[in-house]
């Protein structure tokens, strides 16, 4: 088995962008906690979560893959950006680096449905007395939706974006495992870079849960914290007054390196796998 280390950090999150903005705000206790801003949550049983405001990836990948972004969901933007991020902080030279030798393993969930694109088309379907005929759907070349529609929806466009962006053609895998999946992509890496599968393994989870229907089943399911506290002292999973979690989004992407590799290009190597 190889040695495997890490040699670059990219995180997209609401309380920073960058591992040295994440960093320094968990330092200082920011928990990026807020508001709901995405939607209208004032009828909402659930009002505050962590969202990533006015990220644009476009900053941090290849400028001939943004006109990707379009059908992208905010999962895959978030996973972008965070391994354009890891890319740069490890300092990786794409360009002598075997594509093969170059892989993905992301973790992520079930992405949710934006209502406001489906809202309008089953809307239509819905009768006076409250019913639901789905005869009155439209014809599928009448829906009203983006002919891509699907492609925002796929768990595995993250991984998928990420390597075309980075020319990776080595692995490529999606873990879709809930709370679990993003620590389960790493050492799916691991394991690929020590058994000599690859050189390089981006690895890491992004995913944005902050939508009206997810959060009511979490409020059914009764995780999330309903505390009258101030937002950013909701989530506190180690106290003995937690009440629930605090649903978020965002992603964090590691360089897993082989270790010779790593030490003979003089790479920033953060800890060992």
């Amino acid at each position: 088995m190889r040695r495997v280390v890490i040699t670059g950090v990219g995180v997209v999150a609401p309380n920073g962008v960058g591992k040295d903005q994440f960093w320094s705000a968990c330092a200082d206790g920011h928990s990026g906690v807020g508001p709901i801003r995405s939607f209208d949550a004032s009828n909402h049983p659930i009002r505050v979560a962590g969202e990533v405001h006015d990220f644009d990836p476009t900053a941090f990948v290849p400028e001939d893959c943004r006109k990707s972004l379009k059908v992208m969901g905010r999962a895959a933007r978030f996973g972008l950006g965070a391994a354009g991020l890891a890319v740069r902080d490890g300092g990786l030279d794409l360009e002598s680096l075997d594509p093969e030798r170059l892989g993905v393993v992301m973790g992520t969930g079930i992405v949710p449905v934006d209502l406001s694109e489906l809202g309008p088309m089953l809307a239509r379907a819905v009768q006076d007395d409250g019913g639901f005929d789905p005869t009155l759907l439209p014809p599928e070349n009448g829906t009203g939706l983006f002919p891509l529609w699907l492609l925002k929806h796929l768990p595995n466009m993250v991984a998928a974006h990420i390597s075309m962006a980075f020319n990776a053609q080595g692995p490529n895998n999606t873990i879709v495992t809930a709370c679990v999946a993003g620590t389960q992509a790493v050492g799916e890496g691991f394991r690929m870079v020590a058994r000599g599968e690859a050189d390089v393994i981006l690895a890491g989870g992004a995913d944005s849960r902050i939508d009206p229907l997810l959060l009511l089943a979490y409020t059914a399911l009764g995780t999330l914290s309903k505390a009258t506290r101030p937002a950013d002292q909701l989530s506190r999973p180690f106290d003995r007054l937690r009440d629930g979690f605090v649903i978020s989004e965002g992603a964090a992407v590691l360089v897993l390196e082989e270790y010779e590799r790593a030490k003979a290009r003089n790479a920033p190597i953060y800890a060992e796998v």
